[in-house]
């Protein structure tokens, strides 16, 4: 009986240790301009859906890495209009809205400086 009422305890509810498949995709972006930055500080595009605790356990499963500190930003995509003529009618003219879509930025900062050569070497930057 115990063991039937934990198992609809734990149904609905968000599993935090997820197994990592590389299903991610998570691009090292080029270092921060215009404001002095360590250079134990990398940031990263990650999917919309990636949590901060999912990003630090993600690149400590795959790349063996020890992260000190996680911040995530969230970028909503442009919008942008497109007008053209109508193709039959003389004076009248299509609007047509195009979005981007949003994307996320992760910047990390890592325990151990000296491995700041490595992480570049091991993501795929170098």
């Amino acid at each position: 009986m115990a063991g039937r009422s934990v198992a609809k305890h734990l149904v609905g509810k968000r599993a935090w240790n997820r197994v990592f498949f590389p299903n991610f995709r998570v691009q090292l972006m080029t270092a921060h301009t215009g404001r002095n930055v360590a250079a134990s500080e990398y940031t990263f595009r990650v999917p919309t859906n990636m949590t901060k605790h999912e990003v630090r356990d993600y690149l400590g499963t795959i790349y063996g890495l020890e992260i000190d500190h996680v911040k995530t930003v969230v970028y909503s995509g442009k919008v942008k209009q497109k007008s053209s003529r109508h193709p039959k009618k003389k004076n009248v003219t299509l609007q047509k809205t195009i979005r981007q879509p949003s994307y996320k930025n992760a910047v990390v900062t890592l325990k151990n400086p000296e491995t700041a050569a490595a992480v570049a070497a091991a993501v795929g930057a170098v």
